[in-house]
């Protein structure tokens, strides 16, 4: 169920020290959330909610609320991990797609939609009846800048969200006061623009 003070169609998102929590509404008085915490890799953590609770104790309602609110099983755990962009998305016949040819982090919410517009892309090569060894080649000089700079940007976004220490979380909190609301929603829209024409053919 909804905390209290979440109504229906809220979206938000809450940085601090180390950390950072979602938030999104679903159907039927529910709610879909995540937590961030930096922590080492393979950290495996058997009562999740009550290490949260710990975590983000000291947070803006109505965080502590949200993760009281979820029952243990319905929270889970992974780890987030990164690699840089490469090209070796086929060998031979065999081509790659989707998270398995480009993994992103989940930072700018654009792995789903990148996996859409590989299959979009391949129909458009497809129907253009390439043979298999100029298709694969062509594929990915399609994909790559696209996929590459959401990763990279994507990278960039949770890296400044972890940030830890005092005095660059001060100054990152105050540029993005006053940056935000003068380029946030450009910010958000940016990728849009920058979908292959195969997408609008």
């Amino acid at each position: 169920m909804l905390p209290s003070s979440i109504r229906p169609g809220h979206l938000a998102e809450w940085w601090g020290r180390g950390g950072r929590v979602g938030i999104t509404t679903l159907r039927h008085e529910r709610a879909y959330w995540w937590a961030t915490v930096n922590a080492p890799q393979h950290l495996r953590i058997e009562a999740k909610q009550h290490w949260l609770l710990d975590k983000f104790s000291g947070w803006a309602d109505p965080v502590p609320e949200l993760i009281a609110s979820t029952p243990e099983s319905a929270i889970h755990q992974n780890d987030i991990i990164d690699r840089r962009p490469d090209k070796h998305w086929y060998r031979r016949r065999c081509l790659l797609i989707g998270d398995a040819a480009h993994p992103t982090t989940p930072n700018l919410g654009q792995g789903g939609g990148l996996a859409i517009e590989d299959a979009a892309c391949l129909l458009h090569l497809f129907a253009q009846a390439l043979p298999l060894d100029r298709l694969l080649p062509t594929f990915v000089t399609l994909r790559y800048d696209r996929a590459a700079t959401i990763n990279r940007d994507s990278n960039r976004l949770g890296r400044t969200g972890q940030w830890s220490g005092n005095v660059a979380c001060w100054i990152r909190d105050g540029v993005a006061r006053q940056v935000l609301p003068l380029f946030g929603v450009n910010e958000l829209i940016k990728h849009a623009a920058n979908v292959g024409p195969f997408m609008v053919d």
